[in-house]
């Protein structure tokens, strides 16, 4: 039975600081909506809270993205006019978005439709990468960037990782002839990895040449590994944390394959997923899951354990709708601070795209009541966060 079928309420800590963390959750009961109702097209009677009041806020709903009148400035009926209404510009959306990332300003989202949006709040455009200017691509689930802009994409109808440079023109075809069937993709300073779903492991290509190096993550003696793994991020130190749908778990690998650790099962406890997909790192150092059966996010600390989770299915705006990918980031805070509450301060920016509804990709804000000292109110004691030296070398340009 669905978590997010079920009511229940345990005790609230701070997410942030370094003390004693006291796990806090709430799901709210509703079956899952059937219908495609626009939750942007909704509006609240005032700022969505996770958790919700009495509790000390810690994510906000901002709003949602799905097409270029979202961000784009409305013309005028003058302007419209005077000019015409440019048809191809106007009530574009995205079709049925999965995997999400952000590169210098500008959030790209994959949209199983054969084409990724290019979303740039800073300068109010929305515009589709596509079979013109991305020749070849087909169906996108994921994609990153490197230092140097070029563009990665995870093509599973072309089981291939394409490679495109800043100007769009195609640079290297990744596992040509191999039959893989690439969920996600990064890259770093010397290798491409391509998540194979069919190979259950993480294959590693040279960046330069696209010649296969090894493969690592495969289960071993121990049953240790991936499994139908579905997405993968990388953290700053370098580890790799994957989602495996056969074991409703999360894998930490190192760069060699080893595996570190792992948490999560299937169920509907505290801490369990029914089916985990996107996953993401943020700057702090939390990992965020997206729960596609919970339809919901949870947020973990660096050691696995849940803190708190948001967006399940109950509210009327704010609720995730079959949700997939996910990405963190403290880029664009500037621009998203107008659909804060004035009483909230943004820390980070959380995307998440959903592929039911109309409320294409939705966008929260981690961060603080102002004013409020949250260790004070939990009767926790704040310290700083244990300074350790990095456990495996980063690498500058990676960007998953």
């Amino acid at each position: 039975m669905y978590r997010g079928m079920l009511m229940f309420r345990k005790l609230i800590g701070p997410i942030g600081g370094g003390g004693k963390v006291l796990i806090f959750g709430v799901c709210m009961v509703m079956a899952l909506v059937m219908t495609g109702c626009a939750t942007s097209a909704v509006k609240s009677a005032g700022p969505v809270f996770f958790p919700p009041a009495p509790d000390l806020p810690r994510v906000q709903y901002l709003t949602t993205i799905s097409g270029v009148d979202d961000v784009q400035p409305k013309k005028s009926s003058f302007w419209l006019w005077l000019f015409g209404k440019e048809e191809e510009q106007r009530n574009v959306s995205i079709y049925k978005p999965y995997g999400v990332t952000v590169n210098k300003g500008k959030i790209y989202v994959c949209d199983l439709g054969g084409r990724i949006a290019v979303i740039d709040p800073g300068k109010r455009t929305f515009t589709f990468l596509g079979g013109k200017e991305l020749k070849g691509l087909k169906k996108p689930l994921n994609v990153v960037f490197d230092a140097d802009d070029n563009m990665y994409v995870a093509d599973i109808e072309r089981k291939l990782v394409l490679v495109y440079g800043p100007d769009g023109l195609p640079l290297l075809q990744i596992g040509a002839g191999m039959n893989l069937k690439p969920g996600d993709v990064g890259v770093d300073a010397e290798y491409i990895y391509l998540l194979d779903m069919a190979g259950n492991d993480i294959k590693l290509f040279d960046r330069k040449t696209g010649a296969l190096a090894r493969s690592i993550g495969k289960l071993d003696e121990n049953n240790k590994g991936l499994a139908l793994p579905t997405s993968m991020t990388f953290d700053a130190r370098g580890a790799i944390y994957v989602t495996n749908i056969t074991g409703s778990n999360v894998v930490k690998l190192d760069r060699d394959g080893h595996v570190i650790s792992s948490f999560g099962k299937l169920g509907d406890g505290f801490g369990d997923f029914a089916r985990p997909k996107g996953i993401a790192v943020g700057p702090d150092g939390r990992i965020y899951i997206v729960d596609n059966g919970m339809q919901q996010v949870d947020i973990f600390n660096e050691e696995g354990r849940l803190l708190m989770p948001f967006g399940a299915p109950g509210l009327v705006t704010g609720s995730l709708n079959l949700p997939v990918g996910i990405a963190v980031t403290r880029d664009m805070i500037p621009y998203f601070n107008q659909y804060a509450d004035p009483s909230f301060e943004l820390d980070s920016l959380i995307f998440v795209t959903n592929q039911f509804g109309n409320a294409k990709l939705s966008v929260y804000g981690l961060g603080l009541k102002k004013g409020v000292d949250y260790d004070k109110v939990y009767g926790t004691e704040s310290q700083p966060p244990e300074k350790k030296e990095p456990d495996i070398k980063p690498d500058s340009d990676s960007k998953k």
